[in-house]
């Protein structure tokens, strides 16, 4: 039953927009990681000392990308996956993993990129329900000067 107030143009549109508002998205999440991540400066916690107490990391030299990967739920965790195309990889083809996913993850997917020595300083996003994310290596040329890596999961 349509309302006799909607107008002609409003009853074509909405069987149109029930249909796009009830099909899922297939929503693009992305995340780059720069080759060189700067802290001015960060308030930190630490168990070591009492609660009425400031931790502080004083600014520092950039620090070096040293890993990239997706992780099953929180980096702290650390449940690193191992890419779908780990035994498939080549010579020249970019160092690009791949992580194919056929159910949501119980726990979450995380990108991650890890900072300094081991990658202990992360930053992390964490990511929807998709079905698949790449990771690819940043180089930089004359048009575009950003190194490091770019994640796309869709």
């Amino acid at each position: 039953m349509v309302s006799k107030g909607m107008s002609a143009t409003a009853r074509c549109a909405l069987p149109l927009l029930i249909a796009v508002s009830a099909a899922p998205a297939a929503a693009r999440e992305m995340l780059q990681c720069p080759e060189r991540l700067r802290i001015a400066e960060a308030q930190l916690q630490s168990p070591d000392v009492p609660a009425d107490v400031r931790v502080d990391l004083a600014a520092a030299p950039p620090m070096r990308l040293f890993s990239s990967n997706v992780y099953s739920g929180p980096p702290r965790e650390m449940a690193a996956l191992v890419p779908s195309n780990e035994d498939a990889r080549r010579p020249g083809d970019a160092g690009v993993s791949v992580w194919r996913f056929d159910a949501p993850d119980p726990h979450g997917l995380y990108l991650v990129c890890g900072y300094g020595p081991d990658g202990r300083v992360q930053v992390s996003r964490r990511v929807g329900d998709v079905a698949r994310c790449e990771a690819k290596p940043l180089r930089p040329s004359s048009a575009d000067p950003v190194a490091g890596t770019l994640f796309v999961c869709e």
